[in-house]
């Protein structure tokens, strides 16, 4: 976990050091230890999509990610969701949503940034990610509540429908694609409205 915080400050502090981050595949390696269970807490998937959503800027690092099974790695990521046990007190409740929110967004973002062209829009379809990207925005709870997943799953959907347009159902395009962006945000914010 300590490696994985380390290495996400790295990405913050200077534009050359993804090139170096690609040079030693740190992508490789942060993928594989989330692969093999060895970053299996909050903590380390957030320090992992930190360093993700900063690093897929370059395109050599784009590749890299997606070569290493990057995109299953973020749609495990979208899953986060906070469960309420009895046990947890509120403090740490709050901060398991906030973690659990900012993994969301972070696996979001870099699902978007990864959509470069058709041939990486595919492969994000081919794991069924129109489907799940668009439950996230339709359902309140499982992006815990948040108004940025709610965002960044709606950026990410429209980057894809500009290549695989074939790949949508006519309610996706037309409650989430279609209008403007703002419409479809206050469409699904209204729609976790009408459940309370």
């Amino acid at each position: 976990m300590f490696a994985a915080a380390a290495i996400s400050n790295i990405t913050f502090m200077d534009s050359m050091s993804c090139e170096y981050l690609e040079t030693y595949n740190t992508a490789e390696a942060l993928l594989s230890g989330c692969l093999s269970g060895k970053a299996d807490n909050l903590y380390s998937k957030n320090h992992v999509a930190t360093t993700l959503s900063n690093i897929v800027s370059s395109e050599s690092c784009r590749q890299q990610v997606i070569e290493a099974g990057g995109i299953k790695v973020l749609f495990n990521f979208l899953d986060e969701a906070v469960v309420t046990l009895k046990y947890i007190n509120q403090e740490n409740l709050q901060k398991t949503h906030e973690l659990c929110e900012n993994v969301q967004q972070k696996a979001a973002i870099v699902l978007g940034r990864l959509v470069q062209n058709k041939s990486s829009a595919t492969l994000i379809t081919n794991m069924n990610g129109v489907n799940q990207l668009a439950d996230l925005c339709y359902n309140s709870l499982e992006r815990n509540n948040s108004d940025s997943v709610l965002l960044a799953c709606l950026v990410t959907l429209r980057k894809l429908h500009t290549f695989v347009c074939e790949e949508f159902e006519e309610m996706i395009i037309e409650e989430l694609v279609q209008p403007r962006i703002t419409d479809s945000f206050l469409f699904c914010s209204k729609v976790k409205e009408s459940f309370v």
